[in-house]
């Protein structure tokens, strides 16, 4: 897909976004009273996001690694060619609402709100509510928002107001037509009070907003209450969402929109709830742009009722002290270890079956039998039993850079390498698979072909895929020659290496998972392909796969023979890590990236 048609079809969203929301009240009238937005919004809210001061986080992009790459002088025709390909939507936007595409993104200044509510129709159950605060430029916002209203009466809009609480609420009906010609029917609600403007899906939305502070409402749930104490102090943006009732809404929602009666929502939110799905009470998170201690960190938790059950139990992390193993060299791109308690999975899988069919296990362990006879599998003793606690990750390039430079090895810990071997057979006999055994470094390489089907019309690579039990690890990998350099050894390793030890300093002492990413080595590889011209390649092919159309061209955007030297980017990166933990709300997952010297 060309980027000019990209352009276009945002042109043409716009002028259909603008007929849509082309109202905002020019005067300014009584304000909403001191509550806050949480506490004018149900308390069965969906999902809730803000922005804590749309200044601020602006001032402190311009201060992150990235914010001030953009703005190098080496950058400057790279800008000039992206501000060319936006010279026509940004005239567009100049034409609805009298400012450039630039000059209104910097009219909000202080907090920004988005939420969705559960609604009453039942296939499309769910309303939203946004605003946000113009603080001392409200008055040109104000004149935008004019300029956008006669824009949307127009285009066609329908214009009707009533006041509630003396705000006056306009709502605004229009009808768009997709691309074949079918009519939909919208309508917003929208409103401003002192600086404060609110946009709606109905003018119920706006009203509850409007009203003030209500008796049941989001900042007096408990869960509310618990994930805004994993916000990091100081972050920009953050966000909570109500898991249980968001499952509601999706269930019944799918329910509605199949033309099937055998589908009933309450028999799927039972199975849901049979899986211990319902056990997470909420996810919470936070960015943090230009952070004392980082560049940029981000926190995700989720708050998980007690006991675990279920398929969370299936997943039970499991705290230790880590750092990479000895195996792992230290000329990585990325690395990724987690802490999985096996044995608790084992259970909890055993509990899920018997729930649905008791002792299924037990039946199809004994059927579980090789061509030459011998002892069944047995999923306890012979696969889950002898696998440890740990499974990591590593990754790295080789040159040239291409689209399949990238070289990935899984490695599994073993508590007994012996068992696991002859596990490893019997699967193969189960498999019916005959391997190809060879020695290496005194290890037997087994490579397989998985001859996988395609799925979902995605091309999936069938192999050769190569598998080792060395080091008390089952290694698997699609890149032996990645294989052969772990078990070759001698190289530097990564806990040994600077790099590491200045991201690791940041991990707590008892995590679930770390993870380490060589920022600039990384970055290399993008750089390379785009210079090459293999990045679009990457992405058609990736596009094909999915079944979409080709991805737009990196060369439609700038020109890549501008594209000044690596060390441009270079200056700016900084490495990045990342940690998960686990606590009595629940587990807790942070990225982040290292502060660097003005460059």
């Amino acid at each position: 897909m060309e980027l000019m048609m990209i352009a276009n079809s945002l042109r043409s969203f716009w002028t259909r976004l603008s007929a849509v929301t082309a109202v905002m009240l020019a005067a300014v009238v009584a304000p909403v009273g001191a509550a806050s937005i949480e506490e004018t919004l149900s308390k069965n809210t969906l999902l809730f996001a803000r922005i804590t001061n749309a200044k601020a986080l602006r001032e402190a992009f311009e201060q992150t690694q990235f914010g001030r790459l953009i703005e190098d002088p080496a950058l400057k025709p790279i800008r000039a060619d992206v501000a060319k390909n936006l010279e026509k939507f940004s005239a567009d936007v100049k034409s609805a609402a009298g400012v450039t595409l630039s000059e209104l993104l910097t009219l909000p200044t202080g907090p920004m709100h988005i939420a969705v509510i559960p609604g009453t129709n039942e296939k499309v159950p769910v309303g939203f509510y946004a605003s946000l605060d113009a603080g001392d430029k409200a008055s040109a916002f104000t004149d935008a928002m004019s300029k956008l209203i006669k824009f949307g009466t127009e285009k066609g809009s329908k214009v009707s107001t009533e006041t509630f609480n003396e705000v006056s609420i306009s709502v605004i009906t229009s009808e768009i037509k997709d691309d074949d010609g079918k009519a939909t029917t919208t309508t917003f609600a929208l409103a401003k009070t002192g600086t404060v403007f609110h946009l709606g899906t109905s003018v119920d939305v706006l009203k509850s907003v409007i009203k003030g502070a209500g008796a049941d409402n989001l900042a007096s749930s408990d869960d509310y209450r618990k994930a805004v104490t994993k916000f990091r102090p100081g972050s920009q943006i953050q966000f909570f969402a109500n898991v249980p009732a968001t499952i509601k809404v999706i269930v019944k929602a799918a329910a509605a929109n199949v033309d099937n009666a055998a589908v009933d929502a309450q028999q799927i939110e039972t199975i849901v709830n049979m899986l211990g799905l319902n056990g997470i009470k909420a996810a919470a998170g936070s960015i943090t742009l230009n952070d004392t201690t980082f560049d940029v960190v981000s926190s995700t938790s989720l708050l998980l009722a007690k006991p675990v059950d279920g398929l969370l139990k299936v997943f039970k992390l499991k705290p230790s002290k880590m750092e990479p193993e000895a195996w792992v060299p230290a000329n990585l791109v990325s690395y990724q270890s987690l802490g999985w308690d096996l044995d608790t999975a084992y259970t909890a899988i055993n509990d899920i079956v018997n729930m649905f069919q008791p002792g299924l296990l037990n039946v199809l362990e004994q059927q579980l039998v090789g061509p030459n006879g011998g002892d069944p599998l047995s999923f306890q003793k012979d696969l889950f039993g002898p696998l440890g606690n740990r499974i990591t990750i590593i990754s790295d390039l080789t040159k040239p850079i291409k689209a399949d430079s990238q070289r990935t090895l899984v490695g599994v810990a073993l508590e007994d390498s012996a068992v696991f071997t002859k596990t490893l057979q019997k699967l193969f006999d189960l498999g019916g698979l005959e391997p190809k055994k060879r020695e290496f470094q005194g290890t037997t390489i087994f490579e397989i072909e998985p001859n996988l089907p395609q799925a979902g019309g995605v091309n999936v690579d069938s192999g050769p895929l190569s598998i080792a039990i060395a080091k008390d690890t089952l290694f698997i990998t699609s890149e032996v020659t990645l294989l052969e350099s772990v078990l070759r050894g001698g190289a530097p390793k990564l806990a040994d290496s600077a790099a590491y030890k200045a991201v690791a300093k940041f991990y707590p002492a008892m995590p679930t998972s770390i993870s380490f990413t060589a920022a600039e080595e990384a970055a290399r590889s993008a750089y390379d392909m785009i210079k090459q011209g293999q990045l679009d390649v990457a992405l058609d092919a990736a596009a094909g796969q999915a079944g979409q159309k080709d991805a737009p061209d990196v060369d439609n955007l700038f020109d890549i023979k501008k594209l000044p030297d690596y060390s441009v980017f270079a200056k700016f990166l900084t490495n990045t890590g990342g940690f998960s933990t686990v606590d009595d709300d629940g587990v807790t997952a942070v990225q982040f990236s290292l502060r660097k010297a003005n460059p």
